[in-house]
């Protein structure tokens, strides 16, 4: 069996993106593991060592990707996030990656996202 990458959290609350997602993870090497919203990702986090999140910014219910990154890094302030988003504020933007959260446009090319998340769990990208 091969080595494990990492252990990547991925936060969507649309089925066919998380199950996207999870499948090329798992496909290059990583263990996967999903939630759609803050509750759920809470429970990932207390229950898993995690390496990295991928959340996407429009979530249903009251809190946005930004603010599931944002109480997270309260409770792990090194966990490395990417953020993933259809349309976002510039200025948003700005503030994210000021921040050191990178942010992804969708449809996202996963030549983009793998290398970033080889970098923050830190190995070298291929």
């Amino acid at each position: 069996m091969p080595k494990m990458l990492g252990h990547i959290l991925v936060v969507d609350d649309e089925p066919t993106v998380v199950y996207t997602l999870k499948a090329i993870l798992e496909h290059v090497g990583y263990e996967a593991s999903d939630a759609a919203d803050m509750e759920q990702a809470h429970a990932v986090l207390r229950t898993q060592r995690v390496d990295a999140m991928i959340c996407d910014l429009a979530l249903k219910g009251d809190i946005s990707g930004d603010e599931v990154i944002r109480q997270v890094r309260e409770l792990q302030p090194d966990l490395p996030c990417v953020l993933l988003t259809g349309y976002a504020e510039p200025e948003l933007v700005d503030s994210l990656e000021n921040q050191g959260i990178p942010v992804l446009f969708k449809p996202v090319e996963m030549g983009r996202l793998l290398p970033l998340l080889r970098m923050m769990v830190g190995e070298k990208a291929a």
